[in-house]
């Protein structure tokens, strides 16, 4: 009888461990389930990401006249870019989108971003930049726009830098994140200033896609530079302004005029009118894809003149 209750004992404790080493088991497997099907879902909404930028890509080298502006497809068509789907699966799809200020409130926009509507701060002036920072409540903004001449070696002070351990780099942003490395600027800072910079651009701004604030941030630069008030530019800007209002887009330069005869105003119409363009060569592409409950982002600048991408990050 005790031999039996012996056998009987053992035997529960082999199916107690053969139990436990099965839970583990299948565990183990459904740990492995999970992981390999979020690496399939993850390179599903890579996927969908990079096929929503050769979207973009594809709907900006199709748009070939001879200005861009706000109301093309490129810029806002959630027809377009909301959803877009390579297959017939509903949870599986990319977007292409970004967040506009529309009267005062941030609003999705479902398309691309011209960059030629920011100021590229490897061409921006000692002036512009002062009026840029001082647009955006940034003290101190002497002392910061002559700091970004010395990072860009357009004045040679390698001691301003010596506090902080390392040389200015004397060449041009190679990204608008890199603004944080110019002495006193501080991160609270790039964020007040990175939706109105780029240094993909040649300079000029688009004057179908710039925005007011940006086009008064040019003219107070402009007039910062002859020693005129910024109350001449002001008008100048509310007058162009008002005139895109009207006709939805400036086709060409010479759509732009303005009623005023003030050989100030003049004056600075004619500066503004040099740093103007209507046509756009660099545009940046935030695409998002989804599979699942994953969702990867790629962020690209593509050049349309060169037909090739200038940055890419993929997140």
């Amino acid at each position: 009888m005790g031999k039996r209750a012996q056998v009987l004992i053992i035997f529960i404790w082999i199916l107690i461990i053969l139990a436990i080493l099965a839970v583990g088991i299948a565990y183990r497997a459904s740990v492995m389930l999970k992981f390999a099907r979020y690496q399939k879902d993850r390179q599903i909404a890579l996927a969908l990401a990079k096929a929503g930028i050769s979207r973009a890509t594809a709907e900006l080298r199709r748009d070939n006249n001879n200005y861009d502006c706000l109301t093309e497809s490129w810029a806002d068509s959630e027809e377009i870019f909301k959803k877009i789907m390579l297959n017939d699966n509903k949870d599986e799809f990319a977007a292409v989108s970004y967040m506009a200020e529309v009267e005062g409130k941030q609003e999705i926009k479902f398309g691309v971003v011209d960059e030629e509507k920011k100021i590229n701060i490897n061409r921006a002036s000692q002036q512009l930049l002062v009026a840029l920072l001082e647009d955006c409540n940034i003290n101190s903004a002497q002392e910061l726009a002559r700091n970004i001449l010395i990072w860009r070696g357009k004045i040679i002070n390698d001691a301003a830098y010596e506090s902080l351990g390392y040389p200015p780099k004397k060449k041009d942003f190679t990204n608008t994140e890199e603004l944080m490395l110019v002495k006193d600027i501080t991160p609270q800072d790039y964020q007040k200033l990175k939706g109105m910079i780029t240094v993909y651009t040649g300079g000029p701004l688009n004057i179908n896609t710039v925005s007011g604030r940006v086009l008064k941030i040019l003219g107070y630069g402009l007039a910062k530079e002859q020693g005129l008030s910024e109350s001449f530019a002001a008008r100048v800007v509310d007058e162009i302004i008002a005139l895109r209002t009207a006709r939805g887009c400036f086709t060409d330069k010479n759509q732009i005029n303005i009623t005023t005869t003030g050989a100030e105003e003049l004056n600075i119409f004619n500066r503004i009118m040099e740093n103007l363009v209507v046509k756009s060569n660099n545009f940046s592409i935030e695409a998002s894809g989804r599979a699942g409950k994953i969702e990867y982002r790629v962020f690209a600048i593509y050049s349309r003149s060169g037909k090739r991408i200038l940055y890419w990050h993929e997140n």
